[in-house]
């Protein structure tokens, strides 16, 4: 017994990574109440949904009669697609939106449990899918429609693209190719991903395995994967606005001036309220009258900056407290006790696991440079915005292919159990 179920139990790790999401998400779906069946993403009904809609019904990307430019076109067409499904099948549309949910979470899980097996033997790596489905804010990200979901599939599948081509002996030109083309997937589903292929890109630069013409020749693989992607979006925007925007129009400027206002700005009342010092309330309430001029990001990076040079140690308090908000902080500023707790204990898991795999595996350092990397970017790109840690939930999941790093490999073995 002890023999076949080595040999056949390894077999069925992809299988089972790609169920347990779903069994655990349908099981939240009927046991919770309350908050966690209600929908808070005021995106969705007023942009996502609207957009989607008038996809399907032959008007294209639009919003009352407009190009949408809002955001990016790729999670309405997203959701256009689950809308058009409902209508083929005959089936209600919550429902099968309810399965898209389900089948984002599960090849997430899928292409976790690939990613950590460059990395892993299998029972590592299925171990490293299991606590990322077990993870409670990818738990908690689950209960509603959110651009978060399918945006983690292509994230973790282009992730996935660059660890096989690091590991290939040949063909890994197409690797990167394709890598490129699911970033550019990405950005058009989140506009919080711009730069992540700009970056894999740069990393590629310092890859000493090969000689520097064939390290270029990768990194231009990548950006032209992107651009492949990309660039129609861009031209389509250009013909119907006559402006050069990137991958989306000032939409970002409203969560940049959200973010320097968070502590005393509640139009919709749904806020409980942020405590914060003296001085940084007082900037927070004198820039709120502001709010209707300021019409680009670069008012706001001017008046950041104008902040800087008179009153610096306010604006450094700020930037502090954005940088720490990043990893527990909410919207509604609900439940962020009870989240910093649960980010605390997984925030000494990772690094602990992050310290582990540099100091044991000098042979497999760039995997790591790039999730580092990685990682440092959407904290960053999440100060600069409301700082809010669903903006780094599906970067923070990607951390989870380092943890096995914490334990050897016996530990993580079904064969110890099968003895048993």
């Amino acid at each position: 017994m002890e023999k076949t179920g080595s040999r056949i139990l390894p077999r069925f790790y992809p299988l089972i990574a790609f169920v347990i999401p779903v069994a655990v998400i349908v099981f939240l779906w009927l046991m919770a109440h309350g908050s966690f069946q209600k929908n808070e993403n005021e995106d969705y009904f007023v942009f996502y949904l609207p957009v989607a809609q008038n996809i399907v019904h032959g008007n294209g990307i639009t919003l009352n009669g407009k190009l949408a430019a809002e955001y990016p076109p790729g999670y309405p067409v997203l959701l256009a697609g689950v809308l058009f499904a409902a209508q083929i099948l005959h089936i209600d549309q919550e429902v099968l939106f309810r399965v898209s949910i389900a089948l984002y979470l599960a090849i997430s899980a899928l292409l976790i449990y690939f990613c950590a097996r460059v990395l892993w033997n299998p029972c590592q790596a299925f171990w490293a899918s299991v606590l990322w489905s077990s993870y409670p804010l990818i738990m908690w990200a689950s209960k509603q429609q959110n651009s978060e979901l399918p945006f983690m599939p292509f994230l973790y599948g282009a992730l996935l693209c660059f660890l096989v081509s690091w590991r290939a002996a040949k063909n890994k030109e197409w690797y990167f190719f394709f890598g490129g083309i699911l970033c550019g997937a990405a950005m058009l589903i989140r506009p919080i991903a711009i730069g992540i292929g700009l970056i894999i890109a740069v990393l590629m630069l310092f890859w000493k395995r090969y000689r520097f013409s064939k390290r270029v020749v990768f990194a231009l693989l990548i950006i032209g994967g992107n651009l492949v992607i990309i660039l129609p979006w861009e031209m389509w925007m250009w013909r119907q606005t006559h402006e050069v925007h990137l991958l989306c129009r000032t939409r970002d400027t409203n969560s940049m001036f959200d973010g320097l206002t968070f502590a005393v700005w509640n139009p919709e009342g749904y806020r409980k309220g942020v405590a914060v010092p003296a001085d940084v309330k007082k900037f927070m309430e004198e820039t709120i009258p502001k709010y209707f001029s300021i019409h680009s990001t670069g008012q706001i990076i001017a008046l950041v900056t104008e902040q800087l040079k008179t009153h610096p140690g306010t604006m450094i308090k700020l930037l502090c407290i954005k940088a720490a908000r990043s990893w527990y902080g909410t919207n509604s500023n609900r439940l962020e006790s009870l989240i910093l707790a649960v980010q605390g204990f997984y925030f000494i898991l990772m690094a602990l696991a992050c310290w582990k795999f540099w100091k044991t595996r000098a042979d497999c350092r760039l995997p790591l440079a790039i999730g580092l990397l990685l990682l440092v970017y959407f904290w960053a790109m999440t100060i600069s915005v409301l700082s809010i840690v669903r903006y780094m939930v599906p970067v923070l999941g990607l951390m989870f292919i380092f943890f096995p790093a914490l334990k050897p490999s016996r530990v993580f073995s079904l064969r110890r159990y099968l003895k048993e």
